[in-house]
């Protein structure tokens, strides 16, 4: 037996890790100087093009010189982030979907009739091509300002796991707020937030790796939420356009995100296209002109007056009718500013005389039951003469955030204006953070920047909206933050750790 005494090892734990599919993480990227280049290189060479050519053929050589480096700009954005679908990368597309190829569409109407149609007046291409400009500037400011707090591009491996009734909830509430907005005025701003509870869910099954579980109770549950979403979007009290087609949303990111859907892409596209241009566009236009009956019946009788099989109008020409008017909205923000720039010239600036609507926007019904009714883009309506008064108007008419912002105050007012809106979505965006889809409120605070950052129909909108999700969520991550506290344990020190480190010193 020997004396040596027999030393034995404690066995080595280890740690064992499991192969899992991780998306890239994206870090880096250019700086915010390189940015500040080429947006002013951007912004000079629409300036030398609007100097050298004639409006109309300035219009199409700058939607297609700086249109599609907007474009490859946000391709970059969504490249760069796990989810592909940010603030960043929708902006830099929606804004370069509008200074390029509709630019181009309506620059090629302007050389033969040298002015675009407007409510109230036809506004010169001069006016036009001054409008580009200023929406490029806001563009760019805009821009700079969402990149301030952007948090950093990163992902996590793992699944969603919300709580059922987390889903019903979120889900169920939203469409009762997509469906009958007017149940929940009596939470002013504060409402409009439950209806991004839908969407919410619907893009966070979207966005998760569902690759390795090809359950069909989940797709058939996926299918109806996404039909069920889209029929409130468009029988509902407030019937959209933009909302309606913004619905299918989760739809495009899934077949984007997994590859074994993207051969589906070019079908899914021509189907959005028709549905849009057939259907959804001429129903709610034509139902706008109805008086005496509820959005249903409205939606309805303008849903079979669209149809080929009520007018004689052939089903091509009503789609390059509703084709043209599509382009036409789409460059809505530069033909609204290059309004503005005639309403600058006959009356001055405004100085702020069209954002009343700040001092009391914040405060709900519940607290002010007496709070005034005000639809800006009603009575914006109202004031291009297409409406006798507010309350007869069938259409909103967006200022545009540029459009208001330069009436205001000018050239700097669209600068320091789009700068400072970027901005706060930007804190938001940070407190929602890059991956947010494995928490309800953070996702649900993600889809209402993204909507805003889409949705920019005057310049106090988007400010109000920020200032009411920053109290709402800030709130929220307040309140979880000082509970986690109050209910992390005590922690003592790891006695066998201790007594196993004493007995090594012997």
């Amino acid at each position: 037996m020997s004396a040596n005494p027999v030393l034995y090892q404690r066995p080595q734990i280890r740690q064992i890790r499991m192969s899992t599919r991780r998306e890239p993480t994206r870090r880096g990227g250019w700086n915010t100087g390189t940015y500040v280049k080429i947006y002013l290189g951007l912004i000079g060479a629409c300036g030398l093009l609007l100097s050298v050519f004639s409006p109309a053929v300035a219009l199409i050589l700058s939607g297609i010189l700086i249109g599609a480096p907007l474009l490859a700009l946000g391709i970059v954005e969504a490249r760069r982030d796990s989810l592909w679908l940010n603030p960043m990368s929708l902006f830099l597309v929606y804004l370069g979907t509008q200074l390029g190829p509709a630019a181009v569409w309506e620059g090629t109407k302007l050389i033969t009739d040298g002015s675009l149609n407007f409510p109230s007046l036809r506004i010169p291409a001069a006016d036009i091509a001054t409008g580009y400009f200023l929406t490029l500037v806001g563009t760019c400011a805009m821009s700079l300002g969402l990149r301030a707090f952007r948090p950093t591009p990163g992902s996590q491996a793992r699944p969603t796991g919300w709580k059922p009734h987390w889903i019903f909830v979120l889900f169920v509430v939203g469409i009762a707020a997509t469906y009958r907005p007017s149940a929940f005025l009596f939470l002013g701003v504060f409402g409009g937030v439950l209806q991004c509870g839908c969407m919410a869910v619907l893009l966070a099954f979207a966005f998760s790796r569902t690759d390795g579980r090809n359950l069909a109770s989940e797709k058939l549950l996926f299918s109806a939420g996404v039909l069920i979403y889209v029929a409130a979007c468009f029988f509902g009290d407030n019937s959209s356009k933009s909302y309606t087609m913004l619905a299918f949303l989760p739809v495009i990111v899934l077949l984007v995100r997994h590859q074994k859907y993207r051969k589906w892409i070019p079908a899914g596209s021509f189907f959005l296209a028709v549905l849009y241009l057939g259907i959804v566009a001429p129903a709610v236009n034509n139902s706008r002109s109805l008086k005496g009956k509820d959005s249903y019946q409205k939606l309805m009788t303008g849903l079979y007056s669209a149809s080929p099989f009520y007018t004689d109008k052939p089903l091509l020409l009503s789609m390059q009718d509703q084709l043209d008017q599509f382009m036409g909205r789409v460059f809505e923000m530069p033909q609204v500013a290059g309004f503005m720039v005639n309403e600058v010239r006959r009356s001055g600036f405004q100085l702020g005389g069209t954002m009343n609507n700040l001092y009391y926007a914040l405060v709900p019904r519940i607290v002010w039951a007496g709070k005034p009714l005000v639809s800006r883009g009603a009575w914006f309506t109202t004031y291009l003469q297409m409406a006798p008064r507010e309350e007869e108007a069938t259409t909103s008419t967006g200022m545009t955030i540029v459009g208001e912002w330069y009436w205001n105050f000018g050239v700097t007012g669209v600068v320091v204006g789009m700068f400072l809106t970027g901005l706060l979505l930007s804190g938001l965006w940070r407190m929602a953070g890059s991956y947010p889809i494995h928490q309800p409120a953070n996702m649900v605070l993600y889809v209402a920047i993204i909507i805003n950052v889409l949705n920019l129909p005057d310049a106090t909108s988007p400010i109000v909206s920020a200032i009411a999700l920053y109290l709402l969520f800030g709130s929220v991550i307040y309140l979880s933050k000082s509970g986690q506290k109050m209910a992390t344990p005590l922690r003592l020190p790891n006695m066998r750790r201790l007594v196993m480190n004493g007995a090594d010193r012997f």
